[in-house]
Formats: structure tokens, sequence, C-alpha cells
């Protein structure tokens, strides 16, 4: 798990902002709904979701297969 982790740390660090993907209505919404006040929110925003996503995902992969093994 933690290099798991860590691999997702490293490739976020690698991350442009080309690689970012937003839908543009969805991060308007998003950023009105936060009371975003520059683009650097919304990418960290946009950061931060994704980093929670890959642990949770890591973390539910890594206890099913507990579960079924």
């Amino acid at each position: 798990m933690k290099n798991y982790l860590r691999n997702v740390f490293n490739n976020l660090r690698k991350l442009h902002l080309d690689d970012l993907t937003p839908n543009p209505f969805l991060m308007k919404l998003v950023g009105s709904a936060a009371k975003f006040n520059s683009a650097k929110d919304l990418v960290e925003y946009m950061l931060n979701a994704r980093i929670e996503r890959s642990t949770s995902t890591s973390f539910g992969n890594s206890k099913d297969c507990n579960c079924i093994f």
C-alpha cells in the first residue's frame, strides 16, 4: 500500500496542466459553489480530488484482495 501511494504521489508531481482534462461546465459550477477566487484554487481542488480518489481506490482494492483470498 505504501509503495502504491508513493507511486501515486510521484505521478501527481509529474502532472502538467495539459494532463488535467476538466469538464468546463462542471468546473464553473464547482468554482461558483466553492467560491474559488482563482484558477489555482480550481487546480488544487482537482489535484485533491485525484489524490482522494487514488488513495480510496487503492485502499479498497487492497481490502478486496484480502477478502477474496
